[in-house]
């Protein structure tokens, strides 16, 4: 598996405090795994050391052996499951 993380990814994990790491790991063993809209999934994964406790949430589309990582979240659970359903379409109203 070869893994891109694109430029837009990059400053938005610059921004955040993410670690190329937490991205490696969120996607070998996500604790959340969902489809996203179009080819798009969303995984998440919780880290005790970001910013006191946040879930590290992954944006990526997958072709072949390619992983291209396209945004990355960090979020508290109760936002990391909003915007996972919100990704599967599942809008809270």
């Amino acid at each position: 598996m070869k893994v891109f993380i694109t430029n837009y990814a990059k400053i938005r994990m610059k921004h955040r405090g993410v670690e190329a790491y937490m991205i490696v790991e969120t996607l070998l063993s996500p604790e959340l795994l969902q489809p996203a809209h179009s080819d798009r999934y969303a995984v998440a994964k919780f880290f005790p050391e970001l910013m006191g406790g946040k879930y590290v949430v992954v944006i990526y589309e997958k072709e072949n052996d390619i992983i291209n990582v396209v945004n990355v979240i960090p979020r508290d659970r109760k936002k990391a499951d909003k915007l996972l359903k919100r990704m599967r379409g599942e809008d809270e109203i």
